[in-house]
């Protein structure tokens, strides 16, 4: 017998499948151009995320959700400037790629 409150809706299962493989290709285009990347796949909430990753000191960290899938794009953040905007992925390999060549 099925409970009621262990039901999972079959088409948000696919939501989720289908934006964590995105999010795998966006993570997949960072590291073929030598750009350290990571996919945080934890269940927890965003704020926590986005508080253990400050805590850590990482520089910058994009967010991906419905409206960045849609639009092709990903929220940028960065630790200390704070909420930079959507950027495109090939742009935003332009401009880590640019930042890396600078600190050399």
């Amino acid at each position: 017998i099925e409970k009621r409150g262990d039901f999972v809706h079959p088409k948000r299962i696919f939501e989720k499948k289908r934006l964590s493989l995105l999010v795998q290709q966006k993570s997949v285009t960072l590291v073929d151009a030598d750009i350290r990347a990571e996919v945080d796949t934890s269940k927890e909430g965003l704020g926590k995320k986005i508080r253990a990753t400050r805590e850590m000191k990482t520089p910058y960290w994009a967010v991906i959700g419905d409206a960045e899938v849609a639009n092709g794009t990903v929220t940028l953040e960065h630790r200390v400037l704070g909420k930079i905007g959507e950027i495109k992925v090939a742009d935003l390999v332009v401009k880590f790629s640019e930042e890396i060549l600078e600190k050399k």
